[in-house]
């Protein structure tokens, strides 16, 4: 989890959700992160709990429909990673999101 310089959006916390290389050599594609609650029943939302990762002491959501590419300078601050398994559900989510895999 980062907190990252959002295009039209601002400082915001997000997560990669792009591959090591595609980080690493072009611009980093990254999910935003939401805790403002609301029914979430859409496939391309993760709930995290409060405290999953450090800078996120209240309940939040991946939203894997809210895709940002970063240019240079973009992730400004590292806060720790989801857990694995947490991670291959936004994983799923990005590919529901991306039309890549039918909802479940």
């Amino acid at each position: 989890m980062w907190t990252a310089d959002l295009p039209d959006v601002g400082r915001k916390p997000v997560v990669i959700v792009s591959s090591r290389l595609v980080t690493l050599k072009l611009r980093p594609i990254v999910a935003r992160i939401t805790s403002t609650h609301r029914t979430r029943t859409l496939a391309t939302v993760v709930a995290l709990d409060a405290g999953e990762v450090d800078e996120l002491p209240l309940a939040s959501y991946v939203l894997a429909h809210d895709l940002f590419t970063l240019g240079d300078g973009g992730l400004v601050a590292h806060h720790g990673s989801l857990r694995p398994e947490r991670m291959m559900e936004v994983d799923a989510a990005v590919l529901v999101a991306l039309g890549m895999r039918v909802p479940t």
